[in-house]
């Protein structure tokens, strides 16, 4: 499988709707002392090349609002261009008013629309739509308070102190705009190191993925099926077990198969089956596994599609027994069918042993006995 272990994020601009604001950012910054005029032509100027940029990454392309909620503030605050000669704090109402203006109508629009479900089968489109609601509304409030309190100084007609705030509006917003790119930057990382499995239909085709550690937030059957391979290891009518308390795999105090992991995305559901086996297997030729059956196990209301495979050894001291601090050992297969239907054995390997019993030891049983 060719996909990515995570998925792409670009703390910069692309998965930053904070990256989208920052020529409304540049307009607020040199308004107080270049004037409207060259403010607005400067963040005219770097609209265009964000655009461009976005426009030419597949990854970011038409998946932006807030490079689009510029726009509309630079619109809003065109007929001021034409104005006569205005004071700075004018400008910066006019400004903030703009801000205030456009990020409410967009937020409007897109909840009246239900925008947000169109991006449901895109994880990073849903991923920049989630963090452009959250930004705006950072906006909104920064936009209302900034009006609040410069109406409040030029009531009061404290003019010198209203003027010390003309660059807060534009610093505001860019350290909000810094404090994204690191908290994506630290998201970015930890995704880095995260494991990722696949969503999978009945049939075992991708449908989606999600992080090792969310996978107790696929409760829903229809959302998909999480992937398992298991190996049991048999020798001579017996069958490899270790003793497990709990783990991600299993529920409380049982005996399971060591050969089972969850399938990630960036390995075959063979290839994990090999790896599983090799780590602990010290024969002189490197044993196969051969692919069994693909089933659905249901548990707690969970389901899960389990690739079972099989690997047959000559020898029962061809596994590192003091390889897993876990107790294993070979147990015998009249010994846990006697047992079966209490809680000492897992329910995966419950749902196995039948088949099993029918198939692949019968088979191991037949030979034995024409020898």
């Amino acid at each position: 499988m060719t996909t990515k272990k995570y998925p792409d994020i670009a703390p910069l601009l692309g998965s930053n709707p904070m990256g989208g604001f920052l020529p409304v950012v540049l307009l607020l910054l040199l308004l107080p002392s270049a004037g409207i005029m060259v403010a607005w032509t400067a963040a005219i100027a770097l609209f265009a090349i964000i655009g461009g940029v976005l426009f030419f990454r597949r990854k970011s392309k038409n998946c932006q609002p807030s490079v689009l909620t510029s726009l509309g503030v630079l619109v809003l605050l065109l007929p001021t261009l034409w104005l006569s000669k205005t004071s700075p704090l004018t400008d910066l109402g006019w400004s903030l008013a703009a801000m205030l203006l456009a990020v409410a109508a967009c937020r409007l629009f897109r909840r009246s629309s239900g925008r947000e479900g169109d991006y449901a089968d895109c994880p990073h489109k849903r991923l920049v739509m989630l963090e452009y609601g959250r930004i705006t509304g950072s906006i909104l409030r920064i936009s209302l308070f900034f009006i609040f309190l410069l109406g409040l100084l030029l009531y009061f007609r404290v003019g010198r102190i209203a003027h010390l705030l003309l660059y807060l509006p534009g610093v505001s917003l860019l350290l909000l705009y810094i404090y994204e790119v690191i908290r994506l930057e630290w998201v970015r990382r930890e995704m880095r190191h995260e494991e990722w499995i696949p969503i999978t239909d009945a049939q075992g085709e991708s449908i989606g993925r999600i992080a090792r550690s969310e996978t107790e937030a696929l409760a829903d059957p229809t959302a998909g099926l999480l992937p398992v391979v298991r190996l049991i290891a048999i020798c001579d009518e017996m069958i490899y077990l270790s003793h497990y308390c709990k783990c991600d795999l299993c529920t409380g105090d049982c005996y399971d198969t060591p050969f089972f992991s969850w399938l990630t995305t960036d390995k075959h559901h063979k290839e994990l089956a090999q790896s599983l086996i090799d780590e602990r297997f010290c024969g002189v030729n490197r044993l196969k596994p051969h692919f069994l059956l693909r089933y659905i196990h249901n548990e707690n209301g969970k389901d899960r599609l389990v690739y079972l495979y099989l690997a047959h050894m000559s020898e029962s001291n061809m596994i590192l027994c003091d390889k897993d601090p876990r107790a294993g050992k070979w147990w015998p297969v009249d010994q846990i069918e006697e047992q079966l239907s209490g809680l000492t054995f897992s329910p995966y390997l419950r749902s196995e042993m039948p088949y099993l019993r029918q198939t692949v030891l019968l088979a191991e049983q037949l030979t034995n006995l024409h020898e």
